[in-house]
């Protein structure tokens, strides 16, 4: 169903015209998208009343095919209600998202804070649009009306009977909110497609015969068996435009979950012990993050991490070579083998990248013990723990994270993948939110563990029964414990609030 739509404001200084498109699919509950293009004036600018007013004296046969829509996101704009003064059956449809939307009973009125309508059983109809309307920035809701009923402005309306319209509709939102993400390696983004790429053009000989046969090798037991297969998929890159290739992918990918800022690992230990140049590595990732910054405008921090499993003074002379690249390189991590490698061994490598202007975060309390942690904060001196889902182990230090506000990089599908727990829905990712922890959510190594940060929101939602206040509160989160400017984190933290 096509339904057009001219809107002539009349009174006021200025005059403009509005076209409402809807692109209704038949089947499924779907609708497309709702477009709005205007010229002369700003959306800001209509006022609920001026389109109340309008769509009030419009000829009652016009008004089918008028302003409806021009009504609801006026409503949106000015965080208005709309009165319904009989109650009318509604049909709630997410823009493109998903047909599972509920539509949930608010007494007779339309709340844009909650994206919910009445329902009721007159012949009336309406049909309710949420797509995403980025140039305006604010989610444009259109209605379009079967037959005509006056409307009102209701400011006294409450839009609360204590249901989160989440419970029904968790995709819609998580697609729809900014994103930060501070836990993801590289390396850990190579698809089978690109690794059978990447050895086809670099003449590299792979143990797999396809696609599939990748695939089928990613059932790990634990860490170390996935590090095994993750440093032989390393083998695949070899020159600058690989590493350029293998970030932009992951960040058109990121850009598609709204992700706005990433920090992000690399490890270079994995490829100049291949005789890879340092230079290859940093230049060709950092280039990929340039263009996209540019590009998908998404802001980047790069984070070279040490390899536990070698030697501390392999990650000195590493960080000897990082020196030339303080203009590129942001942070220092620590990644690899947990198990039997304490941040303690790495103490002096750390104090040194601190002298020299490195932020420090460090992979502690994954597999390791509670003491990794403390360690990780004592001796390293770190500004953030990755993982750290085992500090629930230690009253004493969950005390002091939350004291601290120490961030936590969560990555709840990594952390089943590698039998840290047995199943999503006995993660501790929500026991830890309760606790007062700064935990965020990341995807690690998504090409290995079955989703982007996006599937992780969802997923983690849907297991741990998470409600929209947790949703919001782990993605401002993330932007709070990243490295951007504290004019940047409340930029980004403005427009989480701001989304209805």
């Amino acid at each position: 169903m096509n339904v057009t739509g001219e809107l002539q404001q009349i009174g006021g200084s200025g005059r403009a015209q509005y076209r409402v498109l809807l692109e209704c699919l038949p089947t499924r509950q779907h609708i497309r998208h709702t477009q709005i293009e205007h010229t002369g004036l700003a959306m800001e600018a209509i006022g609920v009343e001026m389109v109340l007013r309008v769509y009030n004296h419009v000829p009652r046969g016009d008004r089918p095919r008028t302003i409806g829509t021009q009504l609801l996101v006026a409503s949106i704009q000015h965080q208005r209600h709309i009165r319904f003064p009989v109650p009318v059956p509604m049909q709630l449809i997410s823009g493109g998202m998903s047909a599972d939307v509920c539509a949930a009973c608010h007494g007779g009125h339309y709340c844009p804070s909650v994206l919910s309508l009445s329902v009721g059983c007159t012949p009336t109809t309406v049909r309710l649009s949420n797509g995403a309307k980025q140039d305006a920035g604010c989610d444009v809701v259109g209605l379009a009306l079967r037959s005509w009923i006056p409307l009102e402005i209701d400011d006294t309306a409450n839009c609360t009977d204590g249901r989160d319209p989440l419970d029904v509709n968790p995709a819609d939102l998580i697609r729809r909110i900014p994103k930060a993400e501070l836990h993801l390696h590289v390396e850990g983004t190579l698809e089978p497609e690109m690794m059978m790429a990447l050895a086809d053009r670099n003449g590299v000989e792979l143990p797999y015969a396809s696609v599939d046969e990748i695939r089928r090798a990613y059932d790990f037991t634990n860490l170390q068996s996935f590090l095994d297969i993750y440093y032989a998929g390393a083998e695949v890159l070899r020159e600058q435009q690989d590493f350029y290739d293998l970030t932009r992918a992951y960040l058109e990918r990121a850009a598609a979950d709204n992700v706005r800022h990433v920090e992000i690992f690399f490890d270079p230990q994995t490829h100049t012990d291949r005789r890879i140049p340092f230079t290859t590595v940093v230049e060709g990732i950092h280039g990929a993050l340039v263009d996209g910054e540019k590009e998908l405008v998404i802001t980047f921090r790069l984070i070279m991490c040490f390899l536990r499993h070698l030697s501390a003074s392999d990650a000195m002379e590493t960080l000897e070579d990082a020196l030339a690249f303080k203009d590129k390189i942001h942070a220092v991590g620590l990644d690899s083998s947990e198990v039997g490698h304490p941040p303690s061994r790495f103490t002096e490598v750390f104090d040194r990248a601190r002298e020299e202007g490195f932020l420090t975060v460090a992979h502690a309390g994954e597999e390791g013990p509670p003491s990794y942690i403390w360690e990780a904060l004592d001796l390293l001196r770190v500004e953030r723990i990755d993982h750290g889902v085992r500090c629930l182990e230690d009253p004493a230090l969950v005390r002091r994270l939350v004291d601290e506000q120490v961030p936590l990089t969560v990555c709840p599908l990594s952390n089943v993948k590698l039998r840290v727990f047995d199943t999503l829905e006995q993660h501790n990712l929500k026991e830890l939110l309760q606790a007062g922890l700064c935990v965020t959510v990341n995807s690690d190594d998504p090409a290995y563990f079955g989703g982007y940060i996006g599937e992780n929101f969802l997923r983690t939602q849907q297991a741990l029964d998470l409600s929209r206040a947790d949703i919001r509160l782990l993605a401002t989160n993330a932007f709070q414990a990243s490295f951007l400017s504290d004019a940047e984190k409340q930029r980004h933290i403005a427009a989480l609030t701001a989304d209805p």
